[in-house]
Order: C-alpha cells, then sequence, then structure tokens
C-alpha cells in the first residue's frame, strides 16, 4: 500500500493529535493547552521549512513529522506511571520531581526505539 503525498496529510495530522494530547498533563492552565496544542504545528512547520531549504519533497517532512510525533507519543505511553506520579505531585501544589540522569537516559532510549519502531512501521506505507 502506498500513499500519495496528499494522503500523507493523514497519518501526519493524526500523529500531531496524538502528540498533543500526549503532553496535555503538562498544562495548568488555558494559555499553557494552547501552546502545547500548537507544538506539533510548530513541530511540523520547523520539519517542513527544513525540507523546503535542502530541497526535499513535503511529503519527506510529512513522513518524518509523522514517526517523530507517533514516536514521541508511544514513548509517553511506556511513561504513564511516572507521567501519572507527577501530575498527582502538580495537583497537590508540589513541583514536577526532576528527572535524574538514568531516568533521562532511558527515556531517549525508549524514545528513540519507538521512533524508529514507527518509521519501520511507516516504510511499509511507501
Amino acid at each position: 500500500m502506498t500513499l500519495t503525498p496528499a494522503q500523507w496529510w493523514i497519518p501526519a495530522s493524526a500523529a500531531g493529535l496524538a502528540l498533543s494530547m500526549a503532553l496535555q498533563f503538562f498544562a495548568t492552565t488555558p494559555r499553557q493547552r494552547f501552546l502545547i496544542g500548537a507544538t506539533p504545528l510548530l513541530g511540523f512547520a520547523s520539519i517542513a521549512l527544513s525540507a523546503v531549504v535542502r530541497g526535499d519533497p513535503v511529503e519527506t517532512a510529512l513522513k518524518l513529522f509523522t514517526a517523530g510525533a507517533l514516536g514521541a507519543a508511544v514513548a509517553r505511553v511506556v511513561f504513564t506511571p511516572y507521567v501519572r506520579r507527577q501530575v498527582a505531585r502538580r495537583r497537590s501544589g508540589l513541583p514536577f520531581e526532576q528527572l535524574s540522569g538514568p531516568k533521562a537516559a532511558f527515556f531517549l532510549v525508549v524514545l528513540t526505539a519507538a521512533t524508529l519502531g514507527v518509521a519501520a512501521t511507516l516504510s511499509v506505507l511507501e
């Protein structure tokens, strides 16, 4: 199954929505919710601008954005217990706990693995 450039907007939009939903736990005010909701748009704009500057087609930017956004959303799901603890701390008036070096490294490994897994899955659509 091959997606046309016009069809790549569908998974990219779904990935942007998934990323926005995955990041909502950070938001505590309406302004923060708006900014987090805009994050996928800013991410795509950055990737698209980079692709245009290099002369790559927009389809490439859509594929990169989809892989990155879905990878981040999957990593967020993997870290749901940690995120729930942080949300509970925030709701009780405490700040987020500092992310330790090993936890940060583990998160980066999971994020990389999730993004590569999504990219491999998406490559089937080419």
